[in-house]
């Protein structure tokens, strides 16, 4: 353990600091140092300040020293993190009476624990950003389909839809193959942009009573429009 003298100022410190609330340790785990630190010789990345002016530190809220917000201890408005990598040093012109001398105690942390969760941090990071990319690439496909897909293939008559063009090999597609890209065609409604609500939500019902009925015939009928809207 060490014992630091930190001179606080309107300043920035040059550290990136995270407190850790679940480490039984607790403490503020220095992350990342600034070249132009002023305390870079006396700090590493991995150590710990344990204690400012007396008081434990166990929350983000201990590192403040008092309600100035001049004269804070580098916070930013971040949940559970304290960040000052600006690293700009204090100079003489902007040194006002908010310049302060307070004393804080440092201990060594476990490299090994501090490389492990850079380590899952970094994971984390890279995983997140794979999502990203992959539902941004999802969001830009287009679903191409005709704008009128049940046109020319099916007629209205007493509120059911009958095939006009019937194949004879409809009647052999098994059921669960038809049902499960039924589903699908459900599911894919709300991107089709081409095709009004009104139009939508008169198919999506029909597709469901068909999928509630599951009659041969209307079954192979939903099939008959996939492969033409597909």
């Amino acid at each position: 353990m060490m014992n630091l003298l930190l001179t606080v100022s309107p300043g920035r410190l040059g550290l990136t600091i995270k407190v850790y609330k679940n480490d039984p340790q607790n403490g503020a785990v220095i992350t990342e140092i600034d070249p132009a630190c002023t305390f870079k010789n006396q700090l590493e990345i991995g150590d710990r300040i344990v204690t400012i002016d007396g008081r434990k530190v166990t929350k983000i809220e201990d590192l403040s020293l008092n309600k100035d917000r001049l004269r804070k201890f580098g916070i930013v408005k971040k949940k559970n993190q304290v960040a000052a990598a600006d690293g700009r040093e204090v100079s003489r012109e902007n040194i006002t009476t908010a310049t302060t001398t307070t004393s804080a105690t440092a201990v060594k942390a476990a490299t090994e624990q501090l490389q492990q969760q850079q380590a899952m941090k970094q994971q984390y990071l890279i995983r997140t950003q794979q999502e990203q990319r992959a539902a941004k690439q999802q969001q830009n496909e287009k679903i191409e389909i005709p704008k009128h897909p049940m046109m020319g293939l099916s007629r209205r008559v007493n509120g059911n839809y009958n095939i006009v063009h019937q194949h004879e090999n409809l009647k052999n597609i098994p059921k669960t193959q038809v049902i499960s890209r039924l589903q699908t065609f459900i599911e894919s409604l709300s991107q089709m942009k081409c095709i009004s609500n009104r139009s939508r939500l008169h198919i999506s019902c029909t597709c469901m009573q068909f999928l509630k009925n599951k009659k041969r015939l209307q079954l192979a009928m939903c099939h008959a429009i996939l492969e033409y809207s597909t």
